[in-house]
């Protein structure tokens, strides 16, 4: 609504009374003092030369038009009575009724009552007062709140929250949402961005909540949303509550991703660490035919001896759950020298169940680690390699290898949808990642492994494995 406009020391004294002296609409007041006088219409009072103004003497006009010193009054306002206005009354715009009942019906903020204070209308007609340690912010009796430039300590905000049941593409309005909570989801999320709208303000938050009803869903984002170090999930986890929460960039008008959780758990950060320098026995469980597998202080050594058919090798047990060591993304590192290679030999360090029979390394198991392979006095080549119960994957060669060469080993797998490696060699640059995608495992068991084959030469051969480290 419009409000009177204002002027402070809007005062001056009847020149020209009004005529008839009850029921004039017209005044004169002294010469010049017009201009003392705020932009029509306004109301003001009228009272006696040398008195207060009281309910007995003053008669409150709405002034509505000012030519030079003359104003245009409408009579008897605000339930006052009229006055008989003789020259010499004293005549000013003054704070009124009218002045107050506007500024609540308009429903506006008003300075605060007291230092700290929150002042807003809560409804027409009513003030309310929320005490808080912040200076005074100005709230319309809508809730709105136009701009905050300040904190409020102490003053709880209610997230605006969008219930949504099971739906291919959810309806989630970012101009009243804060979290979007997304239940009892029977079927695949087809796109977030196809129903989303809202006009977000720079760094806006949203909090994405999904639950599925039992089985995995698989979750499609669309371009409003995008993976920044956290991948965007792409499928929810049984009986779990899946929470994203996102920011928006203005620039690239798009919903960053700033972290995913399980539970509120951070599914990217939150992980259990195990590693061993192969000092004691009693963590490992030894598989060699014919070769050795020895635990000691100087780290796990494997050995083929200089017979052909033979292995060395063994796990270190590390979990008991069922889905076991190569599920969860898990991160894997180990530190291999190559002490003795004979001219045919097979060696693997990794995750899972590769197999080895007679001195032959089978990687058709579910796996994900590193194989060195040298056949007939033929290139020594170390190689990613990762199988699905089926068939494995292996990478182009990622470096040659020599007696004696010591390798840093380190594989790093992002769900079900590829592996990572990584390898550095007698203390050089770290490589870059080469990324295998296919064939990934589908199950595990619960073992790390270590072995060393020398398939059908009778040549020796000795791999040692000075520390091994499992992330998960």
């Amino acid at each position: 609504m419009a409000f009177d406009a204002h002027k402070n020391f809007a005062y001056s004294t009847i020149a020209t009374a009004p005529a008839p002296a009850t029921t004039g609409t017209s005044l004169v007041v002294q010469a010049s003092d017009g201009t003392k006088f705020p932009t029509v219409p306004f109301n003001a009072t009228i009272w006696p030369s040398g008195t207060n103004p009281t309910t007995a003497n003053a008669e409150i006009v709405r002034v509505t038009a000012i030519a030079g010193d003359t104003f245009t009054i409408t009579r008897i306002q605000e339930g006052t009575s009229a006055r008989t206005v003789i020259v010499g009354d004293q005549i000013a715009a003054t704070i009124t009724v009218k002045s107050l009942t506007d500024i609540e019906a308009g429903g506006i903020g008003i300075a605060a009552q007291a230092a700290n204070d929150l002042i807003y209308a809560s409804s027409a007609t009513q003030l309310a007062r929320i005490a808080s340690a912040a200076s005074s912010v100005l709230v319309t009796s809508a809730g709105s709140v136009p701009s905050l430039s300040t904190t409020l300590p102490g003053v709880r905000l209610t997230p605006r929250l969008t219930s949504i049941v099971s739906n291919a593409t959810p309806t989630i309005n970012t101009d009243n949402t804060d979290v979007a909570n997304i239940t009892a989801l029977a079927t695949a999320i087809t796109s977030m961005t196809t129903n989303l709208s809202g006009t977000p303000l720079n760094s806006q938050r949203l909090t994405v909540k999904i639950k599925d009803d039992g089985t995995a869903r698989a979750i499609t984002w669309g371009a409003s949303f995008r993976a920044t170090s956290y991948a965007l999930p792409t499928t929810t986890v049984v009986a779990t509550v899946l929470v994203c929460e996102f920011i928006y960039n203005i620039t690239d008008a798009v919903w960053d991703l700033a972290f995913t959780t399980a539970d509120g758990v951070t599914a990217s950060t939150s992980k259990s660490t195990l590693s061993t320098s192969f000092e004691a026995t009693g963590r490992f469980v030894d598989l060699s035919s014919g070769g050795s597998f020895a635990v000691g202080t100087t780290g796990l050594s494997l050995n083929t001896t200089a017979t052909s058919g033979r292995h060395g090798g063994g796990d270190w047990t590390v979990m008991s759950v069922s889905d076991g060591v190569v599920l969860g993304s898990p991160i894997f590192s180990c530190v291999l020298n190559c002490s003795t290679i004979g001219t045919d030999m097979q060696v693997y360090v990794g995750l899972g169940s590769v197999t080895a029979a007679a001195g032959v390394l089978t990687f058709t198991p579910n796996h994900i680690g590193f194989k060195i392979t040298r056949v007939a006095s033929g290139a020594i080549s170390l190689y990613g390699t990762q199988g699905d119960g089926v068939t494995e994957s292996a990478s182009s060669a990622l470096t040659t290898v020599a007696a004696g060469d010591t390798i840093e080993l380190l594989l790093d797998v992002t769900g079900s949808t590829n592996t990572k490696y990584y390898w550095r060699k007698n203390g050089g640059s770290r490589s870059t990642a080469t990324t295998v995608s296919t064939n990934m495992p589908t199950a595990s068991s619960q073992m790390i492994r270590f072995l060393l084959g020398n398939d059908t030469a009778a040549t020796d051969n000795t791999m040692v494995v000075f520390g091994a480290t499992y992330s998960r």
